[in-house]
């Protein structure tokens, strides 16, 4: 299963939800989103497309691989697998309209 990540990056303590689209996702009470090892629940859109919430785990900062699991066991490839970065909110240095 391949996936690709829109929203690549986001701020730990501020809800983000990464919507992540591939093939073959399932309508699935254990379809999972996996932030490099901490799995959240997934919301399933279509057989295409999943969105997740950013887990709000300070550990969780930097680069990581985003994964998705249709039954909550077997994870699409980690090693081909796009990846989202966490960074700290006191981090932003500046913003540009």
């Amino acid at each position: 299963m391949k996936v690709l990540v829109t929203g690549a990056s986001g701020f730990v303590g501020i809800p983000t939800t990464v919507v992540v689209t591939g093939a073959h996702f399932a309508f699935s009470e254990r379809l999972r989103c996996r932030f490099g090892l901490t799995a959240v629940p997934a919301f399933f859109v279509s057989s295409e497309e999943v969105r997740c919430e950013m887990p709000q785990t300070a550990s969780l900062l930097g680069a990581m691989p985003i994964t998705v699991s249709n039954n909550g066991l077997d994870y699409s490839d980690a090693a081909a697998a796009p990846t989202f970065t966490t960074v700290e909110l006191d981090s932003l240095t500046s913003t540009a309209p």
